[in-house]
């Protein structure tokens, strides 16, 4: 079926569209003009491809000459462009003649610059053979080489005399060229068209490929017709470009193509102005989840620095300013006009960049870094500083994804937040909503802190999360609240849904599950108006994380009194409002504090030995091994010696077991750690794949599940390995830290999972001297 779609610029001109047409390219160019001489232009790709059946349809008497480019951004140059027009002239190309531009967004935009200023002006026929060429640069009009200070900057507007989209063409592009058109697509969809968004995924399918490059094509043209010279609504079109041509010139067109630059510049803005409050909660998530469908990536490594300066050359700066085009929710843009200095601080809001994969050499890591605030002590900090009334300002923040999972569920409450350098300043909450939905994403620590609270407010509260999150377990809940007045939906896997009242009483609380549960019910039965008490059975693990609620909550003016084992907490508390620094995490100090046992010279920042933080027993695990411990104002040190096996229960700091095990391998003898069991419901099987991570690298790791033992036999020389994190942030940095001292190269799949709890930890990683690089895979 062929369609056409007219285009009601100033030179009107049709795009028609349709499967095997390209032998209707003279029956379609015939109406243009009275040529007598065709100059196609095409690239060393596409020619041999469909040169010869382009020249087939025009009969013999029109005479045909053919100006053949290398592929590639490169080509799409001034020389190339004077190249072009001395053909033109050799052959005596009259105004009346006919360019033809065969080829993807190069060839076209090279082609129309040419037929737009050789004699002021000839009529062009746009062929385009790309997926991105046919959605979006063959139509509207603009063409442009690229200059060394960047990309499109020299250029006019010209409009085609007509397009033709044959999509049979589509078939021969390599996976990544037709990704590259997907990432405009995905553009459309964002821009103007939420229905366009959600069909995408089906764009394999034949009849929807067609559907959707003809949706594409009417949003450009109308967009185009009612803005024809950018000055204003066609700027939309610009969404993700700015950051994207950014990085295609950084690294000199090679790295990244225009559409993966497209997708990172569509990803990094859509984060930072989300987090700016200029685009609505959950935007960022849809658009990375669609665009990694289609393996495209969504960052690199450009410094904030780096993009002022190249985006300070755009053609989109006017005036001092940058038009820089953003979403209000998927379907709507909006221009936002930006100074230099508003920039900067919009910029400030990204992430440190992470690496979907990553590639390690053997290193030496020395240097200085401060570790991250305390998860599990800030976790409880906003959560208090939330119910409190009042505003409370938490200094050393950090925003991982759990801490963000947080901070959203809080907002649900009612909470609200405003964000300064590393400190946060808390709103709590006035009044609650009756009915409320929580995703918690891949965060335990918020899904099993929160329940209890809606519960406490007697909201009907709906939780949801993803990945290992959904089959976590919950039946602690389902009993304890089931039994207190609460009515609870759970089958076995979230979402768990609570309606009702929760009541004070006596709640007896199994001590050998997470300690997560015990510290919800501490944040919810102060506010209940009776006392209640939580007896916790034996064996009691992870008391430490315990203490660390107690802590917390008397600091926000939370009594509860502990009396061994059981904790009674008085009814009809409020919560306080308080100016609270979070300390340095000891679990992720961890990382830094084995590699400097292997040989690392890294000195950790901001710490304090008197902490109660249950992961500081990692420097006790240190010393039995042999190491020296120093702590200096803050400064804390591991000095390694002769390394020996140790014995340790791994009950109450499961999280640093994945990180001892790498250490084990390097001890003289046989380490053992028992009582693990737990670490098969963390957010990997962590006894399965941290034996995996060792055994891969040369070590040995075996499980007694009998007797719950992890044993590691030492003084094996690792080597490098490709590891697969299975979307678990310690085991990623574990690999990284046993990378630094392997032989071979080491790849890390799916490193970027770090985010969840330690964002910059591969930023921290290069800066000590760790040799790592980004990859994409095939």
């Amino acid at each position: 079926m062929i369609q056409t779609i007219p285009i009601q610029t100033n030179s009107p001109y049709d795009v028609t569209i349709g499967q095997d047409i390209l032998e209707r390219a003279y029956e379609i160019a015939r109406p243009l003009s009275k040529f007598q001489t065709v100059l196609i232009v095409s690239d060393d790709n596409v020619a041999p491809l469909y040169l010869e059946q382009v020249k087939r349809s025009f009969p013999a008497h029109i005479q045909i000459h053919t100006f053949i480019i290398p592929h590639g951004e490169q080509s799409k140059n001034a020389q190339n462009l004077l190249k072009l027009m001395d053909l033109c002239a050799e052959n005596s190309m009259t105004r009346s003649d006919l360019m033809i531009a065969l080829g993807g967004g190069v060839v076209g935009d090279l082609t129309g610059f040419a037929a737009s200023i050789y004699l002021r002006g000839i009529p062009y026929l746009q062929i385009p053979t790309s997926l991105l060429a046919q959605v979006d640069s063959s139509v509207g009009g603009k063409t442009a080489i690229d200059i060394s200070a960047g990309k499109n900057l020299v250029g006019t507007f010209y409009q085609p005399a007509a397009v033709l989209c044959d999509t049979k063409v589509l078939s021969t592009l390599p996976d990544e060229v037709f990704h590259d058109g997907v990432a405009e697509i995905i553009k459309y969809g964002c821009i103007y068209d939420e229905a366009l968004f959600e069909e995408i995924p089906k764009i394999w399918e034949p009849e929807h490929l067609l559907s959707i490059i003809k949706r594409c094509i009417e949003i450009k043209a109308e967009v185009v017709c009612q803005d024809e010279l950018d000055k204003g609504l066609r700027m939309i079109l610009n969404f993700g470009h700015t950051i994207g041509h950014a990085v295609e010139k950084y690294y000199h067109y090679k790295t990244y193509t225009h559409g993966q630059g497209v997708a990172i510049g569509m990803a990094f803005l859509t984060a930072i102005s989300e987090r700016a409050g200029l685009t609505k909660q959950g935007t960022t998530l849809r658009l990375l989840k669609l665009i990694q469908q289609f393996g495209l990536p969504v960052t690199c490594n450009l410094s904030n620095q780096d993009l002022m300066e190249i985006c300070a050359l755009d053609k989109k700066n006017i005036g001092g300013g940058l038009n820089l085009i953003l979403l209000s929710e998927i379907g709507h843009a909006f221009v936002h006009r930006v100074t230099n200095d508003e920039l900067e601080q919009l910029l400030s809001l990204r992430e440190p960049e992470l690496p979907e994969n990553v590639e390690l050499l053997p290193t030496h890591l020395r240097g200085e870094v401060t570790i991250p605030p305390s998860k599990s002590i800030l976790h409880r900090a906003l959560i208090c500083a939330s119910l409190a009334k009042g505003s409370s300002t938490i200094h050393h923040v950090v925003f991982s994804e759990d801490i963000r999972a947080t901070m959203e569920c809080m907002k649900q409450f009612g909470a609200s937040f405003e964000v300064h350098d590393d400190a946060i300043t808390v709103h709590g909450v006035e009044s609650v909503p009756q009915k409320a939905s929580f995703s918690c994403q891949e965060s335990g620590s918020t899904l099993r802190f929160l329940i209890p609270i809606a519960s406490a407010f007697g909201i009907d509260a709906f939780f949801t999360g993803k990945n290992r999150l959904v089959t976590r377990p919950l039946d602690l809940y389902e009993s304890a609240l089931s039994s207190h007045g609460v009515t609870v939906q759970y089958a076995g896997q979230l979402p768990f849904a609570v309606k009702g009242q929760l009541c004070s009483g006596v709640y007896q609380i199994k001590g050998n599950v997470s300690s997560q549960f015990i510290t919800g019910l501490l944040f919810a039965l102060p506010l209940l108006p009776e006392e209640s008490i939580i007896e916790v059975l034996p064996p009691f693990e992870s008391k430490s994380y315990v203490k660390i609620t107690l802590q917390v909550l008397k600091q926000f003016g939370i009594e509860v009194f502990a009396e061994g084992d059981r904790y009674r907490i008085p009814g009809g508390q409020q919560y306080k409002p308080c100016d609270f620094s979070v300390e340095s995490d000891f679990s992720q100090a961890a990382f830094f504090l084995v590699a400097d046992a292997l040989g690392a010279s890294v000195t950790l920042r901001q710490f304090d030995l008197r902490s109660i933080q249950g992961d500081r027993a990692v420097l006790d695990v240190l010393q039995k091994a042999g190491c020296r411990i120093i702590c200096r104002e803050g400064a804390l040190t591991c000095k390694p010696a002769q390394l020996t096996a140790f014995e340790i229960d791994g009950s109450d700091i499961p999280d640093l077991v994945p990180i001892l095990c790498v250490l084990a391998c390097f001890c003289k003898g046989t380490s053992r750690i028992k009582q693990v069991k737990r670490l098969r419901i963390k957010e990997s099987d962590r006894i399965a794949s941290t034996m995996e991570l060792i055994q891969k690298m040369g070590g040995y790791a075996h499980y007694d599940e009998e007797n719950d033992c992890l044993t590691v036999e030492g003084e094996k020389q690792l080597h490098g390995a490709e590891i697969q994190s299975y979307n678990d942030h310690r085991i990623a940095m574990c690999a990284a830290v046993a990378a630094a001292v392997a032989e071979g190269v080491t790849s890390i799949k799916n490193a970027a999972c770090v985010k969840k709890s330690y964002p910059a930890f591969f930023h921290d990683y290069r800066n000590l001297g760790g040799i790592c690089h980004g990859f994409h895979l095939e």
